[in-house]
């Protein structure tokens, strides 16, 4: 084996197994509970858990793959960590340190399945969409006799590279609610240890009833809060107001359960935990998860268009993309 193939990067943790070694038990391990198979935990090292084969890899013009370039990236960014988690925890000033803490946070809303999963099955949901105008301008051709529905049941497969292309568009987004937040050190005194999730970025509408949230449904103009798990004993809360950082209390158990309630339901397809105090909790919120929803609206000007909106529902399976298009039993896009 030559010295490339050596060092091509093969399994993309989406989640930093920096960050996840802060929430490890004494043994190096943390609990991981799979919300498709909730029953089942697993007690695994946080670099056997949370990635993906080759799950940022991008197509070069030449042909193959880029395995690597956004991996090393993430890396320098993943670095930061460590001494980031020992600030905080601290209690001192990071003032200089906010650009490295917020774009850690950002990278952890946008590369993360769910995020991905979001992007991919909106496209997917746009093209089926437009195959519906399509036929009804008449600009399809005539369907197979016996199968008038067949735009009921097709399935579309993206291009996962289009859901990488829209990170940048994300972290702006998202720098945009960043700038709408004061934020806050919680350090726990409290016997109710902090979860975490594969999608640990939890923002929602404060004002609204707890079992009638929507995942990251807020007015940007109303109230916000952010969680953001650092490690069992601390989380980042950002709530609508100006940006300064300050460290707090957290000595009531309620208050701590409250914040696991969000970091469970927000798991998208794992939970996690520094011991299993908390099984009870994940396996409640284990049969939903934040996904999109598209609905076709009508249009006051005639006509419609697919609204998308994040909901807490059964998390889709996701047609696999094939680049072999003689085999591909999909529309791709």
């Amino acid at each position: 084996m030559d010295q490339k193939a050596q060092n091509e990067k093969k399994r993309h943790h989406y989640i930093p197994i920096t960050y996840l070694n802060k929430f490890a038990d004494d043994t190096g391990k943390v609990m991981a509970y799979r919300k498709d198979e909730v029953l089942k935990p697993l007690h695994l090292r946080p670099s056997e858990i949370a990635f993906e084969r080759y799950y940022y890899s991008q197509p070069l013009p030449e042909g193959g793959q880029d395995n690597n370039t956004l991996e090393d990236f993430f890396s320098t960014i993943e670095g930061t960590w460590p001494p980031l988690v020992d600030q905080l925890r601290s209690g001192s000033a990071i003032s200089s340190d906010l650009e490295a803490l917020y774009t850690f946070m950002g990278l952890m809303r946008v590369r993360v399945p769910a995020a991905r999963d979001m992007v991919e099955i909106s496209l997917a949901e746009h093209v089926k969409a437009t195959a519906r105008f399509l036929d009804q301008a008449g600009k399809l051709s005539p369907k197979p006799k016996g199968h008038e529905d067949i735009l009921d049941h097709i399935s579309v497969s993206i291009d996962p590279h289009q859901s990488l292309h829209a990170m940048p568009a994300l972290m702006r987004g998202f720098g945009h609610l960043l700038d709408c937040l004061e934020f806050e050190v919680v350090h726990n005194e409290t016997d109710v240890s902090f979860l975490t999730s594969d999608n640990p970025v939890v923002v929602f509408d404060p004002t609204v009833r707890e079992e009638s949230v929507l995942p990251y449904q807020v007015r940007p103009w109303g109230s916000i809060e952010l969680l953001f798990p650092i490690d069992p004993d601390t989380v980042l809360r950002g709530r609508t107001g100006p940006s300064v950082l300050r460290h707090v209390k957290l000595t009531d158990r309620q208050s701590a359960k409250r914040i696991n309630r969000f970091v469970a339901r927000f798991g998208y397809r794992f939970v996690f935990s520094r011991d299993q105090t908390h099984e009870a909790l994940i396996i409640k919120h284990a049969g939903t998860s934040p996904i999109a929803k598209t609905t076709v609206v009508p249009s006051p000007a005639g006509g419609s268009y697919l609204e998308f909106k994040h909901v807490f529902g059964v998390r889709p399976s996701k047609p696999k993309w094939s680049t072999n298009r003689s085999t591909a039993p999909v529309i791709a896009a």
